[in-house]
């Protein structure tokens, strides 16, 4: 049977087909979606409390443990993370990848339901959210304003810009940086001591001055009244004039004993934006996040055209500054690799006209590359995938090989038509005679994929979308090589005697090469030995290859912005973290290639208060070098300062780690256990000192803090007892005075604020201010006084934690740190796993966390997928061709392409990235490709009646020419990608590499080594049939 055949002799039918497909195409590449890689949903969801002024420990057994115990029977759960800061705890819940994330909202939503009785008083109760690691903010704006308190700003930044930008098709979830307006009472513990009033009181006395009642309706005649009754005070100043008390027969007010202040909710909180052309400005940010399969490119283009209109609405001193656009370098990205595909199509085009010569026969082969590439595009539209690098990256390298098919049908059907047949007929046999190849070449580089597609975990999910594609592609390919290719040779192909000067050059230079490759190949079939060993040398070279190459993970890119940690000593005060934070910010700011500049500390509900944030965005691509280029001059400068430790890295393509606040490292390391704690923290300690001192790691710190000053009170129950103070009332009075938090709150046209009350600034200097407080007594009347606070109390200055961390419920404690340049990964994670198999006790459990748990699962499952796709060809192979050895000789051509792939990677101090496993892949199936045409030739031939030497030579010699063509233009399609064309092509440049060195010394194979692993296979099978 003839699958052309029909094809053939209906040319309108197969024209009209083919248009179709490019017109489907062109239509689906206007409405594929722009982002930088695929999207990937991490079914995650964190879970936050807060309560002001509560310790970290008290957090983590009062607050944490009861949801951690809830939370940990939700079905499907992964991991139970946790940390506990002064005031907040957050929880973040990661559920395995099948899990459903409306489900497991769900679920969250009754664990916290029945956590809540074992739960102390709360201001507001739990809150949790959905939460994707991979989804970073993709934008990044600054509101500013030179005339505006933070409060104002927070308030214009919350009410008109992000929650406007939320509403937008497409947004996920608009965050707000800065801090929210309040008003706070101070009072002096002094004044309330003289007039004999409690704090307690003053709490009460302002939350009853303070309230919002309905009124209701009174009527007349003839018209309905509605009651307004004017409760609340709005404004700092307004709490001055409220009586709060009396003394001796007279009013107190709030002025007598203290002040009413405008402040904000985070009263340390600090938040510094620089522009290299403005300088510092006072601003809030808002970062706005895509929803998953969102159109990053478009997203961003609409929060850029809104904000021009919203910025039009707002007061005049107020500025939208645009810091960060992730749609900016995913465009110069994906330009970049579209620039990468033109040139690889010229590139590929050209070297199938200088093999043939002819114009005619250059063109039919090299349309099925736009029909090929457009039918792909519209495979993508119907399956709702994405124009994005890693979908380009797989039409790229498989450029080289879409138009192998067309080739070898082409050449066949030349051959044909040079025996004398007319076109229609050449193409007619020569397409039926080759068809079986075709279908072998084609299906045998989509099993090479099958793997990849069906690959499970993250990485999976990460490469499936780019596996489809290549998989599509190359059916799509192929068969248009068997439906349009031989209708145009039958039709356009004529074959005259006389050739062009190009095609007599050609065919004098293929002539002198056979001539020179077949006196080669006869002493390679009489000598066959040689091959043979330099086969197995090949194998164990590619053997030692592996262990010496570098491995490295994902590439981190180059997104054009740096965030990182600053890390300083635990005892720090708001005034010191914010002196030691504006070092950090000056060594950014005096970076010539650092154009603007967000730094943040005192942010209890992201940060314990010894770290603080910075995000450094970079000047365009095109007027600085590499980003890993910057951060090395940077960290450069950061080694000179004193008091604080900054870890800034680039912001990854994507995120792979799932934490509870902003990474230090790309890695982590984490202990947890049951057992003794302090044994636990010691541990850890001498963990970190340890790798502090490992060549192939840099940036080690740990989480472990757990030295931070803390007055520690002790209440005298007995003697509070006898002076009628109760324990509620002591802390009651000691929260108030000190914790900042919320006692009421009140409301404007335009948003919720909270009232504070708490002691004046000079009362919270030092420790012994505690003992101005006084504690209302419950005694009658007649003898009531204020007891106090050192009276019922024993004050002592003590070391506890600045935060408490869980695993799955045991006391845990990570280690974090970054690879060395020139390092490899796979040598520095197991540096660390020896270093804390000689320091952890046993009875603790120590593993990698994040991208370096993923980098060690994805080892075994990188080298069970090549197995896989080996197995599942030879299977394939196998059942084409009815015979069990010419798989294997097939097969036989893997060893000395991977040894050349690796070898080039270790000349080139290339590391074996995901990105150069995806080029093994492609590499394995260009070979496959190479062997399935020689060996179905030579088995023509035999089945013919040739003896088996005479046939493999034969076959040597007729499949020389489109050998060599598809290898060098499997290699033009790479080489773009080698060179590193392109704004992060350095990062995918070890996947064209790997391809490059590959297909050189595969050819080598093909020519000859696969011929003797060819006869002897011919042979063993003829004396099985016998």
């Amino acid at each position: 049977m003839n699958l052309s055949e029909p094809f053939i002799r209906r040319p309108v039918m197969t024209t009209m087909v083919t248009a179709a497909l490019l017109l489907f195409g062109l239509m689906a590449y206007r409405q594929l979606p722009i982002s930088d890689l695929p999207d990937i949903s991490f079914p995650v969801i964190t879970v936050t409390v807060t309560n002001p002024g509560m310790d970290p420990e008290t957090m983590a057994n009062n607050v944490a443990v009861p949801l951690e115990q809830q939370l940990m029977t939700i079905p499907g759960i992964k991991s139970v993370i946790s940390s506990s800061r002064q005031g907040n705890t957050t929880i973040v819940v990661q559920f395995d990848l099948s899990k459903d994330i409306d489900q497991a909202s769900t679920d969250v939503n009754s664990a916290i339901n029945n956590a809540s009785g074992n739960l102390p008083p709360l201001p507001a109760p739990p809150s949790y959210k959905k939460f994707n690691p991979a989804d970073t903010p993709v934008i990044y704006v600054a509101v500013t304003s030179e005339a505006m308190t933070m409060g104002k700003l927070y308030d214009y930044g919350y009410t008109i810009i992000a929650q406007r930008l939320s509403m937008l098709s497409g947004v996920s979830e608009v965050s707000i940086w800065g801090s929210k307006s309040n008003v706070r009472v101070k009072v002096s513990p002094d004044k309330l001591a003289a007039m004999n009033i409690g704090i307690n009181e003053i709490a009460e006395a302002l939350v009853d001055s303070n309230q919002s009642l309905p009124g209701g309706t009174v009527y007349d005649a003839s018209i309905a009244y509605t009651i307004v009754p004017k409760g609340q005070v709005t404004e700092g100043a307004g709490y001055n004039q409220l009586i709060v008390a009396e003394n001796q027969g007279n009013p107190v007010y709030v002025k007598d004993i203290g002040e009413g202040v405008d402040s904000i909710h985070d009263e340390g909180f600090y938040l510094r934006y620089w522009d290299k052309d403005k300088g510092e400005i006072p601003a809030v940010i808002v970062a706005v996040t895509k929803e998953d399969g969102a159109n990053t490119v478009k997203l961003c283009n609409d929060v850029r055209d809104y904000l021009t209109v919203l910025e039009k609405q707002l007061p005049a001193s107020i500025h939208l500054d645009v810091i960060f656009d992730r749609s900016i370098m995913i465009k110069e990205s994906i330009n970049d690799v579209l620039l990468t595909l033109v040139i690889a199509f010229i590139l590929v085009v050209s070297v199938i006209f200088l093999f043939l010569g002819k114009a005619s026969s250059t063109i039919i082969p090299s349309i099925s590359l736009p029909v090929s590439i457009f039918g792909t595009f519209a495979f993508m539209y119907a399956r709702g995938f994405s124009i994005d690098i890693l979908s380009m990256l797989g039409l790229t390298l498989v450029i080289g090989f879409l138009v192998d098919d067309a080739i070898v049908v082409l050449e066949n059907i030349v051959r044909h038509q040079q025996m004398g047949k007319n076109p229609v007929q050449a193409a007619l046999d020569g397409s039926k005679e080759i068809s079986t190849t075709v279908l072998s070449m084609t299906l045998s580089l989509s099993a090479v994929f099958l793997p990849l597609v069906l690959m499970p975990g993250i990485i999976g999910r990460l490469f499936h979308e780019m596996a489809v594609v290549v998989v599509a592609s190359v059916l799509i390919s192929g068969s248009i090589s068997l439906i349009l290719t031989p209708m145009l040779c039958s039709r356009f192909l004529v074959h005259t005697d006389k050739k062009s000067r190009l095609e007599e050059k050609a065919d004098r230079l293929m002539e002198r090469l056979v001539a020179i490759y077949e006196p080669a190949l006869i002493w390679v079939m009489r000598h066959r030995l040689v091959p043979i060993l330099l086969g197995v040398a090949s194998v164990v070279f590619a053997a030692l290859l592996f262990k010496s190459v570098p491995t490295d993970f994902l590439p981190p890119g180059d997104t054009g912005a740096m965030l990182g940690v600053t890390l300083t000593s635990e005892e720090v005060s708001y005034d010191a973290m914010a002196n030691r934070q504006d070092k950090v910010n000056k060594v950014l700011e005096n970076n010539p290639y650092v154009d603007k500049v967000i730094s943040m500390a005192n942010f209890p509900e992201l940060l314990p208060p010894n770290e603080g944030v910075v995000f450094a965005g970079l000047v365009d691509l095109n007027k600085r070098p590499a980003i890993a280029k910057i951060k090395e001059q940077i960290d450069g400068e950061f080694k000179k300062l004193s008091g604080i430790q900054p870890f800034l890295k680039p912001i990854p393509q994507i995120n792979l780690n799932v934490s509870t606040s902003v990474d230090r490292a790309d890695y982590s390391y984490a202990i947890s256990g049951i057992g003794d704690q302090d044994l636990l923290y010691a541990k850890v300690q001498e963990l970190t000192r340890a790798l502090q001192n490992v060549s192939e790691i840099t940036d080690v710190s740990s989480d472990l803090e757990i030295s931070a000053p803390q007055v520690s009170l002790e209440i005298l129950r007995d003697r509070a007892s006898m002076l009628g103070v109760s324990v509620k009332t002591i802390e009651q009075a000691i929260q108030l005075a000190y914790s900042g938090s919320r006692i009421s709150t009140f409301q404007t046209p335009i948003n919720i604020y909270d009232l504070v009350l708490q002691v004046d600034d000079e009362s919270r200097q030092t420790p012994d201010m505690l003992d101005k407080i006084r504690v209302s007594s419950s005694l009658p009347e007649d003898r009531k006084t204020l007891i106090p606070l050192s009276t019922v109390v024993r004050r002592e200055i003590v070391n506890g934690p600045l935060q408490v961390n869980h695993i799955n419920q045991l006391p845990s404690a990570t280690v974090y740190f970054n690879i060395a340049p020139g390092a490899a990964l796979s040598s520095a994670l197991q540096r660390v796993s020896d270093e804390a198999s000689k320091i952890i006790p046993k009875q603790f459990f120590g593993s990698f966390a994040g991208q370096a748990a993923i980098f060690q699962g994805t080892g075994p499952e990188m080298a069970a997928l090549l197995l896989i796709s080996i197995l599942i060809i030879y299977l394939l192979l196998g059942s084409l061709y009815e015979n069990f050895f010419h798989p294997l000789t097939i097969l036989t051509t893997l060893p000395g392409s991977i040894f050349g792939g690796l070898l080039t990677l270790f000349v080139f101090q290339s590391s074996l990235s995901l990105y150069a496993f995806v080029g093994m892949i492609v590499l394995i199936g260009i070979v496959l490709k190479n062997g399935i045409m020689l060996v179905e030739f030579a088995n023509e031939k035999v089945l013919e009646g040739k003896e088996v030497s005479e046939a493999i030579i034969e076959a040597c010699k007729v499949r020389f020419r489109p050998i060599l063509m598809t290898t060098i233009a499997a290699a033009m399609g790479a080489l773009p990608i080698a060179i590193g064309i392109g704004a992060d092509a350095s990062s995918r440049r070890s996947m064209g590499l790997i391809i490059l060195g590959g297909l050189l010394f595969a050819q080598m194979i093909t020519y000859f080594f696969t011929p003797v692993i060819c006869y002897y296979s011919m042979r063993a099978g003829r004396s099985i049939t016998k």
